[in-house]
């Protein structure tokens, strides 16, 4: 049973038939399945919801934009296949890039709840509230659609997520650009305490 992060092309995304889980992470799992003898059952899955899975047994392993953090390898076991980059996706034409957090400051940013990416965004907002500068103002979303059109009405100046989805969007659609892009392994949680671990897997 292999849990992802929802409608996120190309990482994860349903089939015109609105119920066929496929994308990369989709073909990787079928990949991996294959040399091991194993069946697929793909479950697209709100991003908090895969750990819930994996934590009660639901899931055997999650495919998924997953940043390997020292936290999270007390309860998960890791098996990395790509390189851990996440970008900011911005209006196209704005003339604005993001090389650090005092582009940030006082700026609308999107992101989803629970992620790296939020953590980078957080520790950049008190890094420029204690430089002196503005806070961020970071707004939530959990679906690709309503950050989206967060972005194109003007509501958010930019959404900070994984950069194959954002290379990607930018790419299909023509009205974003990628305008910075970060190792989402250097936002990594410090490390607590150790503790027992299932031995399930994040991919």
């Amino acid at each position: 049973m292999v849990a992802s992060a929802g409608s996120v092309p190309p990482l994860t995304f349903y089939a015109t038939d609105d119920k066929t889980v496929i994308g990369v992470e989709t073909d990787i799992a079928h990949l991996v399945a294959d040399v091991l003898g194993l069946r697929v059952r793909a479950h697209a899955v709100d991003w908090a919801n895969i750990f819930v899975g994996l934590d009660s047994g639901k899931y055997d392993v999650g495919f998924s934009n997953i940043t390997v953090t020292e936290e999270r390898k007390e309860k998960y076991d890791f098996a990395t296949y790509r390189l851990d980059t996440i970008s900011f996706e911005a209006k196209k034409g704005r003339g604005w890039k993001v090389k650090g957090p005092k582009d940030v400051a006082g700026r609308v940013i999107g992101v989803s709840s629970g992620t790296n990416q939020e953590k980078l965004l957080v520790d950049w907002s008190k890094q420029n509230v204690k430089a002196g500068r503005e806070a961020t103002d970071i707004k939530y979303f959990q679906n690709t659609s309503d950050y989206y059109l967060a972005l194109g009405s003007g509501r958010i100046d930019a959404y900070l997520g994984p950069h194959p989805v954002a290379a990607h969007h930018a790419l299909s659609t023509g009205k974003t650009e990628v305008i910075g892009s970060f190792s989402g392994r250097a936002t990594g949680s410090r490390a607590r305490s150790p503790r027992p671990r299932r031995r399930t897997t994040a991919w």
